[in-house]
């Protein structure tokens, strides 16, 4: 008996050497041979995988949808996209075997844009923004979209409280019933549907704002090079753009929601990739 039990844990014990004896070969290999990795030609992911240690190879491709498609066929081991095209383009075309590797390489927040005389409007979105997130209403949309609450696990950032605004636009907007948001993000933040009827991602969630607030949302498709200007114009209440980044650069007659969407430059990589953000490679 005492003889069995030697051999059985000599067995054990060789195995499991020979497991971290794989592992450290392995770790070795990739170490000497490096990754691929797929982003967008031209894009600002291309500077960022270029920064990464342990790249063999950085393949550029024209597009996200191509980026994605060759990191699910094995060409390459990761891919840098924007997280929530990336999740989007994955949830559609059911590839289970792709996963986030890590967090967000950056932050962009993105908000609605109101005139900067427009306090008191941009005060009652933010409000109504929160109570569709505090209902579950922007997680159902989300998943719609995303696959995923794109909140869950990210905090999510206000603006410090300021005292209630005095200006009379959002008792003008309430008159009305009504409100009109530039839009002209593209897919899969807006974009015509078979029926030819605008939706997507934006849509939804700047409508499902509008009804908590009881007003008509009225969509208003526009180029992006004139839509601060017609903003600037009256043309528009607002502008609902996921491409409307929070930032320092913002010019100075207009503000910015609360983010109703937060997202940037993400890893993502095949499950059979041993990589769990960028301090793996």
């Amino acid at each position: 008996m005492a003889t069995k039990l030697r051999k059985l844990v000599w067995c054990s014990g060789a195995v499991l050497l020979a497991i971290i004896l794989f592992l450290a070969f392995e770790k070795f290999i990739v170490k000497i041979t490096g990754h691929t990795i797929a982003v967008v030609a031209d894009s600002v992911f291309e500077k960022q995988a270029c920064r990464f240690k342990n790249i063999k190879e950085v393949k550029l491709f024209i597009d996200d949808q191509q980026v994605i498609h060759e990191l699910e066929s094995g060409n390459v081991d990761l891919a840098v996209v924007d997280r929530l095209v990336g999740l989007n383009i994955i949830k559609n075309a059911g590839y289970d075997n792709l996963r986030l590797a890590g967090d967000l390489l950056n932050r962009d927040l993105i908000g609605a844009v109101f005139r900067a005389t427009d306090k008191s409007l941009r005060q009652t979105i933010n409000r109504a923004l929160k109570e569709i997130i505090d209902k579950g209403v922007y997680a159902e949309i989300s998943i719609k979209y995303f696959g995923r609450d794109i909140f869950d696990g990210i905090e999510y950032i206000t603006y410090p409280n300021e005292p209630p605004a005095t200006d009379n636009s959002w008792a003008r907007i309430k008159a009305a019933g009504r409100i009109t948001f530039a839009i002209s993000s593209g897919p899969p933040f807006s974009y015509y549907n078979e029926q030819y009827q605008l939706a997507g991602f934006d849509v939804e969630i700047a409508r499902a704002v509008c009804d908590c607030l009881g007003i008509k949302f009225v969509p208003i498709t526009i180029e992006r090079d004139e839509i601060l200007e017609g903003l600037g114009a009256n043309y528009y209440d607002g502008i609902w753009d996921s491409r409307m980044v929070i930032g320092s650069q913002k010019p100075k007659d207009v503000q910015i929601s609360n983010p109703y969407c937060i997202t940037g430059a993400q890893l993502f990589a095949r499950g059979d990739i041993r990589i769990n953000g960028p301090e793996d490679l």
